[in-house]
């Protein structure tokens, strides 16, 4: 948080105040923002409908916050599962040539 104090980051809690999902909003040129590091937690919880809620959530805070007309997001091109999510959210993906490296080995976005 101190070191990226511009972007918006959220944490969902359950009823019983334990921490299920997290994601930022990441401020960008030109009334655009983009996603990060969005998280659901334990798998038990994967594929009910949260994945949707929090990008639903981060979506509204940035209209609000940033008065965004653009969201864009990242993604490793071998997280389908990820894709899925985003495509049924209205996401579009773009043909690019960006990868990035990690420990000497590249991954394609």
């Amino acid at each position: 948080i101190e070191k990226y104090p511009e972007r918006l980051i959220y944490l969902g809690v359950d009823d019983e105040h334990q921490a299920v999902a997290y994601g930022e909003v990441i401020p960008q040129e030109n009334h655009s923002a983009r996603l990060g590091h969005l998280l659901i937690g334990e798998s038990q919880r994967r594929g009910k409908g949260l994945g949707k809620q929090l990008i639903s959530l981060l979506i509204e805070k940035a209209k609000q916050e940033l008065s965004i007309n653009r969201m864009d997001l990242y993604l490793l091109s071998t997280n389908k599962v990820a894709a899925q999510c985003y495509l049924k959210y209205g996401f579009q993906f773009v043909d690019n040539d960006f990868s990035i490296t990690y420990k000497n080995q590249s991954y394609a976005i």
